[in-house]
């Protein structure tokens, strides 16, 4: 028996603690400085990407708390005043909760064809991965191809084929071509290739399931990773393939609406929405009091992008598939005047119309006339048209609607009209367009003091020292009341933005948050008389608005002051405000006065501070042609089964002029 002795100096083997049981540790390698410089780098460029890719969601939402004013007045990156929460409620509130359809309706197309994508996808991808069959390749390149070939390319051919086959306007001209992708295709492959082995197939097979019950019992689950993968691809182009959609659900190219007209409707907060057009969502009639706020606008970018804004084509449109019978209704000298050859010629593709059959007296003893109003499905109305009371009304039993190619439908259209359910749109937008052009134009010309300048240049023939003769005219600071945020008023507003100019508003249904939107402070009458170089009125005519300026709110004007009356002459003491003007304390540009015609001995005609001219301002020469354009746009937007963008709203109609 030997015994094994340890010395000091060598411990034993395996004794814990010692020396013995560690391990060396490798040495250090020197830090290498260049490594350190990379990662920053690297972490550097994953900064600024970051960055770009957040930059453009922090303003979104930044923006979609904002309301309208500070959204253009404001940094884009700096918070205001928190809007966010009324931005949704508008937002929901908009058309009746129109948004809340729009996004229903992307959600039911996405979710569907991306389901109906993927299956295919899926089934394609395993088909060319399991079975062989003659071309198989080259129809698999083709497929290739198809990857890198944009849809947006195949998008006209697509909808052409489908108006051949009659699947435009229904669901099958959205889900059909979604079920094609080749991208899906291609993944499904390579998933099949390496989640299903063919020796389970070849066993399904022996246990004698068929071809369908091998794939869906036994492939399909174990494809379950690949075909979520391909169900979020294929989501994904769908809910942004809002051209695919748009293009796929229309009848015929989309029917002219005039250019965008931002003029809001009267007494209303402000937004800048076109009407959607998408039938399937907005099938109701628009209600002529909701508008979209823009900020809120920001909100709604994914669904809204299925119905996109109405602009005028450049090509002709095309006939609708049904043309809604209509009868003219108006003087002979306004349909001479409005419907010029192409405008009747559209017409006439529009719909079934007979432009030499004109109405004038809807009691009339013509039998031509009688059968046609028999008929008639609408009326295209304009200056001179009859009331329509329910003595007319009973000769025509199937009127739908009523189009009117001029601005206040006050004149022909009754209560009869609204208790049959008939509907009604207006031309009053695009009238109200040249009333603030020559609004702007008087206010710019007014704080210039042109007509008093004028007169001394003519009288003196000489030069004219300006420093000395007129030390405080100019639009720089200026302050402009408006009274009256109809359409009119709003179009002034807004056409005035761009000048360093004070705007003053009032209108009993206008709101902090409107006037905020619109640009303007908000405030009571005689304030605003009170504080105005120009006050401009836009009022409608109501018992409550007669004689809004008498002696007592003129006096209150400040001297030099100028007044602008395009809208009604009563809405102006004419008495008060001649003994006004003949002081030469105030000046005036009118354009309606009361009356309409003057008596020849009035001093208006001759004062030298006074800019008279005969209601000029609406619509007149070219500017009538807008009119028929707008009326023929809505009646083809009827035609095809559109809501109005311009529709007469009645429980809003006595707030209006």
């Amino acid at each position: 028996m030997s015994t094994q002795t340890a010395t000091p100096d060598a411990p034993a083997a395996h004794e814990p603690g010692t020396w013995a049981a560690r391990r060396p540790s490798p040495p250090r390698r020197p830090r290498r400085t260049h490594g350190l410089t990379s990662k920053v780098a690297v972490n550097a460029v994953l900064a600024v990407v970051a960055v770009y890719t957040l930059m453009p969601l922090t303003w979104l939402f930044i923006a979609a708390t904002k309301n309208y004013r500070d959204l253009f007045a404001t940094n884009p990156f700096s918070l205001g005043d928190f809007h966010l929460l009324s931005n949704l409620e508008a937002l929901f509130a908009y058309n009746d909760g129109l948004y809340g359809r729009w996004l229903l309706n992307s959600l039911l197309y996405t979710l569907v064809a991306a389901v109906l994508s993927t299956l295919v996808s899926v089934a394609c991808g395993y088909a060319f991965d399991k079975y062989a069959f003659r071309g198989k390749e080259k129809l698999f390149g083709v497929v290739l191809v198809g990857v890198l070939i944009p849809s947006t390319v195949v998008q006209l051919p697509l909808y052409l084929m489908a108006s051949q086959l009659g699947l435009v306007d229904t669901y099958w001209a959205v889900l059909i071509p979604s079920l094609v992708n080749p991208f899906g295709v291609y993944l499904a492959r390579v998933f099949s290739e390496g989640y299903v082995p063919g020796e389970v197939l070849e066993a399904a097979r022996v246990d004698g399931a068929g071809e369908i019950t091998t794939f869906t019992k036994v492939a399909l689950p174990m494809l379950a990773p690949g075909f979520v993968t391909i169900f979020l691809f294929s989501f994904t182009a769908n809910w942004n393939n809002f051209y695919g959609a748009d293009d796929a659900q229309r009848r015929a190219p989309l029917p002219r609406q005039p250019r965008p007209v931002h003029v809001e409707p009267e007494r209303l907060p402000a937004a800048r929405a076109v009407p959607p057009r998408h039938h399937r969502v907005a099938g109701r009639r628009r209600p002529a009091d909701r508008r979209l706020p823009l900020p809120a606008a920001l909100l709604a970018l994914g669904p809204h992008r299925r119905s996109r804004q109405v602009s005028r084509p450049a090509t002709p449109s095309v006939r609708p598939r049904t043309r809604p019978r209509t009868v003219l209704a108006m003087s002979g000298e306004t349909r001479d005047a409005i419907l010029r050859p192409t405008a009747l010629e559209r017409l006439a593709r529009v719909a079934d119309v007979q432009p030499a059959l004109l109405v004038t007296d809807f009691g009339a003893d013509d039998p031509a006339q009688r059968a046609a109003l028999r008929d008639a499905e609408a009326l295209f109305t304009g200056w001179g048209c009859p009331p329509l009371d329910a003595s007319a009304l009973s000769a025509m039993p199937r009127l739908r609607t009523v189009v009117h190619a001029a601005g206040s439908v006050k004149h022909h259209i009754t209560q009869d009209v609204w208790d049959r359910g008939i509907t009604v749109s207006t031309a009053a937008t695009a009238n109200a367009l040249p009333v603030a052009e020559y609004t702007v134009a008087a206010i710019l010309f007014a704080n210039k003091n042109v007509l008093e300048s004028a007169r001394v240049y003519r009288e003196s023939r000489s030069r004219v020292n300006l420093l000395t003769a007129f030390p405080a005219i100019g639009n720089y600071r200026r302050t402009v009341g408006i009274v009256g945020a109809s359409r009119i008023g709003r179009r002034v507003a807004e056409l005035l933005r761009p000048f360093d100019l004070r705007l003053l508003a009032h209108d009993p249904y206008l709101d902090e948050e409107g006037a905020r939107a619109l640009g303007v402070e908000r405030t009571d009458l005689d304030t605003l008389a009170r504080e105005s170089d120009v006050v401009t009125i836009h009022a409608p005519e109501l018992p409550q608005t007669r004689h809004l300026f008498d002696a007592g709110r003129l006096a209150l004007m400040r001297d030099g002051a100028t007044l602008v009356n395009t809208a009604r002459g009563s809405l102006v003491d004419t008495d008060a405000l001649v003994k006004e003007l003949v002081t030469g304390r105030l000046n005036a540009v009118l354009d309606h006065t009361e009356p309409e015609v003057l008596p020849a001995d009035s001093p208006l005609y001759d004062l030298p501070n006074v800019l008279l001219t005969p209601h000029i301002a609406g619509s007149q020469g070219g500017e009538l042609h807008r009119l028929a354009d707008a009326a023929v746009d809505e009646l083809e937007r009827y035609a095809h089964g559109l809501p109005f963008a311009h529709a007469v709203d009645p429980t809003t109609l006595h707030q209006q002029a």
